[in-house]
Order: C-alpha cells, then sequence, then structure tokens
C-alpha cells in the first residue's frame, strides 16, 4: 500500500521546540497527521533527514470545492450520535459547542488553533471532506485527485483510534501558537492517537496555516517528534 505522511501533523493532530515562527526555517515538510511510515516503538526527534523523503504520500490536506464534502455522507461513521460527547480534540467541550460547526455549516475557525482542533478532529471522526475543504491550494499536497487523496485520509484513520478503549478522548494539546505576519501563524501541537494493539503513538507537529480571504488553512507541517509506531 502506499506510504503516508510526507514531504503536520500529525499531524497527526500534531511542539515542544518553541521557537519563534518569524524566524523558523522548517526542514522538512512532513504532515503529521499524514504519514505512513513503518517504526520502531521508541522516541525519536525529526531533523534534515525528512527533507527530500521520497517514497511517502500526504494524506492530510486538500482545500478544495464542496463537492469534496458530499463524501462525507460516503465514508462518515464515527460522529457522536449525541451532540453533546466531548469533542475529540479533547477541548473539554461537547462536539456540538466545539469542532462540529466547522464540520457540517460551513462555519470558518477564526482562530488558526481552531482550525487545528478542527482537522484532528475530522480525522478522529473519519471527514475526510473537512480535512481537504481547509487545506490551502498553495500547499504542496494539494491535488485535484480527490478519490486518490479520499482514499489515503479513510486508510489513515482506520489506521489508528483516537479515543482509549474506556471511551475517553485522547486528542491533542497545544504548544506553542506565534504569527509571523497577520496572515501567517505557526501552530506547535501534539496529536495523541493509538496504533496496533492500542498501542500509544504521540506526533509534534509545527503547522504553518494561512489566512486567505479572511479564512485560516492548513498550510504545510513539519513532523519534530514522534513516539510510536507509525503504521
Amino acid at each position: 500500500r502506499r506510504c503516508r505522511m510526507a514531504r503536520f501533523l500529525a499531524a497527526l493532530t500534531l511542539l515542544s521546540l518553541p521557537l519563534l515562527a518569524s524566524a523558523y526555517l522548517p526542514v522538512g515538510s512532513v504532515p503529521a497527521l499524514a504519514l505512513k511510515w513503518k517504526l520502531q516503538p521508541s522516541t525519536h526527534r525529526a531533523g534534515p533527514r525528512f527533507a527530500g523523503v521520497t517514497g511517502l504520500k500526504s494524506a492530510s490536506t486538500f482545500g478544495l470545492s464542496a463537492k469534496a464534502g458530499d463524501k462525507d455522507q460516503v465514508v462518515r461513521g464515527r460522529v457522536p450520535e449525541d451532540p453533546t460527547t466531548k469533542c475529540a480534540c479533547a477541548s473539554n467541550l461537547s462536539y456540538e459547542k466545539c469542532c462540529s460547526p466547522f464540520h457540517s455549516s460551513g462555519t470558518a475557525p477564526e482562530d488558526p488553533v481552531d482550525l487545528i482542533r478542527a482537522r484532528y478532529s475530522a480525522y478522529a471522526y473519519r471527514l475526510p471532506g473537512y480535512v481537504m475543504r481547509s487545506t490551502s491550494r498553495k500547499s504542496p499536497d494539494w491535488t485535484v485527485n480527490q478519490a486518490a487523496w479520499i482514499e489515503d485520509i479513510v486508510d489513515f484513520c482506520d489506521s489508528y483510534r483516537f479515543k482509549r478503549p474506556g471511551g475517553q478522548v485522547l486528542g491533542m494539546e497545544l504548544e506553542e501558537c506565534t504569527y509571523s505576519s497577520p496572515e501567517v501563524c505557526y501552530v506547535q501541537f501534539k496529536a495523541k492517537m493509538l496504533g496496533p494493539g492500542y498501542r500509544p503513538v504521540e506526533l509534534v507537529e509545527r503547522s504553518r496555516v494561512l489566512r486567505e480571504n479572511g479564512r485560516w488553512f492548513y498550510e504545510k507541517g513539519t513532523l519534530l517528534e514522534y513516539q510510536g509506531d507509525l503504521v
């Protein structure tokens, strides 16, 4: 199968390096919530070795048309039936008061952190349409091949669990949010998931998001750190 998460998250999904956005130069754009790579269960730090890696394919981006959203009805299956359920992003808010408006009504996040939260929960709830629509066309991962993109996203969603066996959400943790300009923001976060055998997986990513026509979109991310098996 095609490898995922290349060129973060998150994400994952997905940053423990307190760098100033205005001075930061990413060493490689590796979307953490889109990685598909067999790794040994241990802690690693991403570095220049990720730059220019071939054979990895992103599954975390798309900022396309409403047609992509129509696919949600086909692949949806994990959206809470009870909208008062705690949101998968671990904001401690209910889904209806957190990410649901972004996913279902077209409401645009006014804060870049809300964008990253909504993208993480879109992976958790298996909503490729939102992941696609919330990605800038300037992203290096942007493509018009919607069918293949949807397949990649759904495959990633199905490769991980986003809550514990007891039902508690894993979510994401914000670590830093810095602006290099009014139109460019860097969001550092840690995304938590469970891999095969319910083994913990944590991804730390620095995402670059852009304000375009008054709306925030994900452009790309740099995977800084991960722990566990990336399937």
